[in-house]
Formats: structure tokens, C-alpha cells, sequence
């Protein structure tokens, strides 16, 4: 038996204890199962429900209220090694008022040879003498084909927060698409996109696979595309819930990484050739003509999860006083930047005459450049938007929970 790491003698000695007890008590009912004898009342009142533990996705989930990895789903179509833990107390609450282990037999005598059940060997410090733990797994896929084609998958943005989970997208999805439990199968893949500031997957961009083409374009249907939230719908599309074909989001995402690569290449050729050199010709008398303004970048059509910073918030200051100090430098940048952005942080030490500027809020080079009046920055100090590989090496050298902070601001 294995037990966790860490015991004592006298823990130990407890825990196996409790292990014994619970295996005599549970013993008449496993051999019922095991010799196929269980009450015919007893199979009668969970049937139908437990057919939806072993077969249903949705189900499944929410029964053993816990968070998987992005292949959960898939539990009901593939064999897996990992048995999945349960507590009899979320059982009895969920499904029916019987006792734990008359419906942990019931679910042996419905499930057959599809699933298997044991006791949680490494569970029993959590569990008290009101009730036991037990695990779970499926031993075969029921008929299920995998499906890999591109073109059963949608992409999921924006899911509000209440939803923002395997059970919770399970639920949305079986909400706008006529998808019961008992065709759980036709949902057959929830993938996450992107990471939390804790490093855990996030449910608020994913990937959902379908098994049929047809399943995929009524999920569509009920949640189109739109640019911008509708206050007269559900509070889901009030929060910008929208989805979208893999292959439009493929073009979407293909689209914003050309033009992300193409203002990298701006700013760093821009950096590259300018000169501090004086003019060799001589100024206009009259003052130039208006510029028209440059159009405005395409919206993103989503968050890039690529960037371990956010983009567009670090500016750096040259030719900076040593006499000054951090408190001065904020109050200047503050009434430099107005209302476009705000100070986040000044990373600047005493005796320097560099320093960067964290912002609150991203600004873009077209606006810093309309910013840029004589007069505007105290003596003859320069700011300039970091950008690219200068911008990615300074949030490099932050620390972890920096970054995270800055992300999230």
C-alpha cells in the first residue's frame, strides 16, 4: 500500500487503521458486485443517471468536481492510466441520497467491464469517518474514432469568468448546441490557449473540438463573430463572447503576427538610421504643410499569448540629471505623457543619466512622436518607445512576479 510521504509512526499507524475499517465495511458490497448480485431496486434507481457518470462527459465532470488538463474530455473515448478520485460525500449530494458504496457497486453492476473502481489509497487523511474515497477509470473508448480534422474545431474567446472551466465550456457549449449527455461523445476536445499569471492553463481562449463538422457550425451559429459587445443579449455576450472557425482564427492570428513583425521591422530600421548629425540644408521660410495622419493599426483580433510582457508600456530616457531623483523624474513624465498613459515605475539609480519608464498603459509610436515638443521634458532629455528585441531584453531581466504583475495591470 502506498502511503504519502512525510508520516509519522503514529499517522501511519492511524491511516491504515481507518483503511481496515473501511475495507470491512465495504467488503459484502464488493463481492455483490463483483458476483453480479446487486438489488435489482438498486440498479433500477441509479441506472439512468449512472449510465451518464460512465458515458457522459458533462456529467462525468461535474460528479467528481475536478479540474483536469486539457485532455479531460477525452476520458470517454480513450483508455487512460490515471485513476480519477472521487469523494462518496460530493456522490451522495450530486446523485442520490444512497449510501456510498451501494452506489459505488450499482456503478460497477452499469458499468461493467468499462470501468473500474478501487478505494483512494492516498486520500484517506482528507477523509473523516462520515465517509470514504474512491477512484475511477474508464477501460474502454465505447466506439468513439478520435477525431484530428481541422475542421471540427472552433475557437472559443472571451469566456466569462463563471465559465472559464472543463465543466463550465462543457455546459456553455451544451447550452447553444443541441449536444445532450447522452451524445456526449460528439464533444470530444477542450484545449486551453495561453497561461495564467500562476502559470496554470486559461479558459478564457480555448480550443473546442467537435465530431462532427455539422455540431461545429450550429455552435457557430448560436455564438458568431462580432467585433464588439451586444448589451442586449446574455450576460456571456455581454462580456465579448465570441467563436470562430480554426481556420479563421488561423488567418486572424496570421494576420496580426505580419503586422506585429512588420512595425518590429519599422521601429528597429528606424533605431538603426538615425543620426545625430547637424542638417546640411538650410530650414523652409514657411511653415510646413499639415501630415495627414497615418490610418489606424487593424484591431487584434486576439490576445497574443506569445509575449511573456506587455507590449508598448517602456519607454527609455536619456540624458537624464544626476542630480535629480525617482520622485521628480515620475512628476515629469507624468505631465509628459497627459492623459495617454500613466507612470507605473521608474527604474532609474542614483548617478545614471538613463532610465526606464514602466507605463500603466500601452501608447504607440505615432503617439509619443506627437508628444515630442521642444520644452516638453525638463533640459535636454530624450524618450524614445522601446520596442522588439531591446524591449524583450529588459522584461527578460525582471523577475517573474514583476512581469506577471505588469501583465495583469
Amino acid at each position: 500500500m502506498l502511503l504519502p510521504r512525510g508520516l509519522t509512526k503514529k499517522k501511519r499507524d492511524v491511516v491504515l487503521a481507518k483503511k481496515r475499517r473501511i475495507e470491512d465495511k465495504e467488503r459484502p458490497f464488493r463481492q455483490a458486485a463483483d458476483s453480479q448480485l446487486v438489488d435489482d431496486t438498486t440498479s433500477t434507481q441509479a441506472g439512468s443517471r449512472l449510465e451518464q457518470v460512465v458515458w457522459s462527459s458533462a456529467v462525468y465532470i461535474s460528479l467528481f468536481e475536478t479540474e483536469f488538463s486539457s485532455e479531460t474530455l477525452r476520458l470517454i473515448r480513450r483508455p487512460i492510466t490515471d485513476f480519477v478520485k472521487c469523494q462518496s460525500i460530493a456522490l451522495k449530494a450530486r446523485l442520490t441520497d444512497m449510501p456510498p458504496v451501494n452506489l459505488v457497486a450499482a456503478i460497477r453492476a452499469v458499468g461493467g467491464e468499462h470501468v473500474q473502481v478501487r478505494l483512494a489509497l492516498d486520500a484517506m487523511e482528507q477523509e473523516e469517518a462520515a465517509g470514504s474515497a474512491f477512484e475511477f477509470r474508464l477501460l474502454a473508448t465505447n466506439g468513439v474514432d478520435i477525431v484530428e480534422e481541422t475542421s471540427h474545431v472552433a475557437y472559443l474567446e472571451s469566456v466569462p469568468a463563471p465559465y472559464q472551466s472543463i465543466s463550465g465550456i462543457v455546459d456553455l457549449v451544451h447550452r447553444n448546441c443541441d449536444i445532450g449527455a447522452a451524445a456526449a461523445s460528439r464533444l470530444q476536445g477542450i484545449t486551453p490557449i495561453g497561461l495564467t499569471a500562476k502559470n496554470e492553463p486559461s479558459y478564457e481562449q480555448v480550443l473546442v473540438t467537435f465530431s462532427n463538422n455539422l455540431d461545429r457550425e450550429e455552435f457557430l451559429e448560436r455564438i458568431p463573430w462580432h467585433d464588439q459587445a451586444s448589451s442586449d443579449r446574455s450576460p456571456a455576450f455581454c462580456a465579448c463572447l465570441r467563436a470562430c472557425s480554426l481556420e479563421r482564427f488561423a488567418s486572424l492570428r496570421e494576420e496580426y503576427l505580419t503586422y506585429q513583425n512588420t512595425l518590429n521591422l519599422q521601429i528597429t530600421t528606424k533605431s538603426s538610421t538615425t543620426t545625430h548629425q547637424q542638417p546640411t540644408f538650410e530650414p523652409p521660410q514657411t511653415a510646413p504643410s499639415r501630415l495627414q495622419a497615418a490610418p489606424p493599426p487593424p484591431t487584434l483580433p486576439f490576445r497574443s499569448y506569445n509575449l511573456a510582457y506587455p507590449p508598448g508600456r517602456l519607454l527609455f530616457l536619456r540624458n537624464v540629471s544626476t542630480t535629480t531623483n525617482k520622485t521628480a523624474i515620475r512628476a515629469d513624465m507624468t505631465a509628459f505623457l497627459a492623459e495617454r498613459s500613466s507612470v507605473d515605475y521608474v527604474d532609474w539609480s542614483k548617478g545614471h543619466d538613463t532610465a526606464h519608464i514602466r507605463l500603466g498603459k500601452a501608447i504607440d509610436e505615432q503617439a509619443l512622436a506627437g508628444m515630442l515638443e521642444p520644452g516638453r521634458l525638463e533640459g535636454d532629455s530624450k524618450v524614445e518607445l522601446l520596442a522588439g528585441e531591446r524591449e524583450s531584453l529588459y522584461w527578460s531581466r525582471l523577475p517573474e512576479k514583476i512581469r506577471a504583475a505588469a501583465m495583469n495591470s
